[in-house]
């Protein structure tokens, strides 16, 4: 049957994913990251330093697959993966067979249906993406990317969405509200976990290629491998993007009326900005003993990219272009002892971004790192009919930026987290505390609790509640250009928030329902100021509904919905920037000739929202950003069981918008390409 698992997902047996039999999970549930999870090695904390192993280790237990009913596993829904029905936060899954539905070349075109979250681009591909959850800013998101935390200390410790192709995807999950005691300083608005294919558990080993051809000269091609030879597993992947582009100001003409009443206007560009990326990605996990696994992750970004000049709009510009390469590393071991009820984790991952930037006034350069080294203790053991867990986590990050402007700057942090678990047949709750010993801010401790309680055979109440810090970045410190100085003496900004929901679903799954409240508050916000950054005195808010709604009304045709509401205000009452107040969307799939045809149609309408206008001598005010809908749609036709055709229309009905003010957004595009797994 259709399945849009974004909204409701199920684990199948392929690849790393498991299928749990509900009856065994009780010993074994703070374990089962053994073939999940992406944990430990690095570094373990004394008094307040850490002391660098360079050993080896990780592992876990071996387990096996069940044959009766699946369990979605969520791996970020604390710190070792808990099944769905016990997380108390509130989380969206979407699954390869969503992603592969879509057929989009980039993440970010992926999360654009999650409830809550936000995608903000300055044109076409290539050129900043942002993404902010629940009012969150877009440095208030971590991203996870196969373990690694990929946030870029060079790009103000946020994530530019722009160059995450998604061939290599499996699953991501999308954890809404404070996740700060749980994953630190940039998790304050929540995380987004995003998981690579893996060949873990495959029988026979399996090729992949791919290549599409569409609008604007575009040209996405890939190739793959993975298997498991019992011993030793092993993912990978090469993917090619190139595209003319669009021009990244907009050439469509927009009148805006600014608070003054005064008019202004952007648009009339017309020169294309073109965008190469080319990203190879190796996984691999190596079994030598049934307690011990070690995993590593190798992946490597080059890309191109030609954007507008900014004046107090942008314009067209032949000169600006951005040539760079992202680098992440990972390597984790795990031990597990007393029959995997204890589990030992180490783990040590490097981010990289090198990015040259070229102008009319010349070359600059931005280089970003961030080393994480961290020990993991974990213990787990049942009470009765209840299972129990509790976890210890030693690390330390060390945060460097080094820049034409900026110089050579680091930031190190240490921490030490706690977590405590609970869970029998009808209720489970989770409680964190973090301690964070800053060797530039002073110490701050963060906490989190969340509970899940199934009160009726078909009704689950979740709940999450928790107090965060978002520490200023080494930009926001230290500065990153001429006309933006940074400033030393910023303070954390301080966040405490919760969530409350009710989720139905139908006793054959086909039917999913869940609406959830959601409030933050902020304190002590970052936000420019001249050629600086300040900190805002009183509170900024987020306050929100999100409703989803998923029916599979036969085996060949199904729907889903979400609307969120979200009112945003910082401290003078004014709605915060490029958080819509209304967005909906809706999901329609119908197969046909046995299923061998999949269509499928998305929508998406954005309501109410602001952004910031520059003036001459560069003060600003808000402007209204028009709303709108846009309509994708996508076919499949699998040719036989090797080979499927696909096509794919953008923006079907030609809909003129921006998401920032002054930028373009993609017309109707076509895609049409050809994929084939042996």
């Amino acid at each position: 049957m259709p399945r849009r698992s974004g909204l409701y997902g199920v684990i199948s047996n392929q690849g790393s994913l498991l299928r749990w039999r509900r009856g065994k999970c009780h010993a074994i549930m703070s374990n089962i990251y053994a073939w999940v999870c992406l944990y430990d090695f690095g570094r373990l904390l004394v008094m307040r330093k850490f002391i660098a192993f360079s050993s080896l280790l990780l592992l876990m237990p071996v387990i096996q697959a069940q044959d009766s009913e699946p369990l979605e596993i969520v791996i970020t829904g604390g710190l070792v993966p808990v099944s769905r029905d016990n997380v108390g936060t509130s989380v969206t899954v979407i699954d390869s067979e969503q992603i592969e539905r879509q057929g989009y070349e980039f993440v970010a075109d992926i999360l654009q249906d999650v409830p809550g979250l936000n995608l903000a681009r300055n044109g076409g591909p290539g050129t900043l993406s942002e993404i902010r959850l629940r009012g969150a800013e877009a440095d208030q998101t971590l991203i996870l990317i196969d373990g690694i935390e990929a946030n870029d200390p060079s790009q103000s410790s946020g994530f530019d969405f722009a160059h995450l192709l998604a061939d290599s995807v499996e699953r991501i999950e999308i954890l809404r509200g404070a996740q700060s005691a749980l994953w630190g300083s940039d998790a304050i608005g929540g995380v987004i976990n995003i998981i690579t294919k893996s060949g873990n558990g495959l029988v026979d080993p399996e090729y992949s290629v791919s290549a599409e051809y569409g609008s604007h000269s575009t040209k996405n091609a890939a190739v793959g491998t993975r298997g498991d030879t019992g011993l030793f597993d092993y993912a990978f992947s090469v993917q090619r993007f190139d595209t003319d582009g669009i021009s990244s100001a907009d050439d469509t003409v927009f009148n805006y009326t600014l608070p003054d009443s005064s008019s202004l206007v952007t648009g009339g560009n017309s020169e294309d900005d073109a965008y190469e990326n080319t990203t190879a990605h190796f996984k691999f996990g190596f079994d030598p003993t049934a307690n011990l696994r070690i995993d590593g992750v190798v992946r490597y970004t080059s890309f191109e990219s030609d954007f507008d000049n900014f004046t107090t709009i942008p314009i067209d510009s032949t000169d600006d272009r951005s040539d760079g390469d992202q680098q992440y590393y990972l390597l984790q071991g795990r031990y597990a002892q007393l029959g995997g009820a204890l589990n030992h984790s180490l783990k040590f991952f490097r981010n990289e971004s090198d990015t040259d930037f070229f102008s009319s006034f010349g070359k600059t350069d931005s280089k970003g790192e961030k080393n994480h080294y961290g020990y993991q203790l974990d213990y787990g053991w049942n009470s009765g009919s209840s299972e129990q867990g509790v976890s210890l986590v030693l690390e330390t990050e060390e945060d460097k930026l080094n820049s034409t402007f900026s110089g050579n700057r680091e930031i190190e942090n240490d921490s030490i987290v706690g977590e405590y678990r609970f869970n029998n047949s009808d209720f489970a709750a989770a409680a964190n505390i973090r301690y964070d010993d800053n060797d530039f801010f002073d110490s701050k401790t963060t906490w989190r609790v969340a509970g899940s309680w199934k009160f009726a055979p078909n009704l689950r109440l979740h709940s999450s509640y928790g107090a965060g810090i978002k520490n200023p970045t080494l930009v926001e410190l230290f500065g990153f250009t001429p006309d933006f100085t940074g400033n030393e003496s910023l303070s954390p900004e301080r966040s405490s928030g919760g969530d409350i929901g009710v989720e139905y679903l139908s006793d054959d799954g086909r039917q999913f329902f869940d609406i959830t409240y959601f409030h933050r508050d902020i304190e002590d916000l970052i936000t420019g100021s001249g050629d600086t950054a300040i900190n805002i005195d009183g509170e900024s808010s987020s306050t929100g509904v999100e409703i989803v709604y998923q029916n599979d009304l036969t085996d060949n045709f199904g729907f889903n919905t979400s609307y969120t509401y979200n009112d945003t205000e910082d401290d003078q009452g004014n709605q915060l920037v490029r958080r819509p107040e209304h967005q909906f969307s809706a999901g329609i799939d119908y197969s046909m000739l046995e299923q061998a045809l999949k269509l499928a149609v998305d929508i998406r309408h954005i309501k109410d929202r602001v952004d910031t206008a520059f003036n001459e001598d560069f003060s600003t005010s808000l402007v209204e950003l028009d709303n709108y809908t846009v309509v994708d749609l996508a076919a499949r036709y699998r040719i036989n069981e090797s080979l499927s055709l696909r096509a794919r229309v953008d923006n079907l009905f030609d809909e003129e918008y921006q998401e920032v003010l002054g930028y373009n957004t993609p017309e109707r595009a076509y895609f049409v390409g050809l994929s084939g797994e042996f």
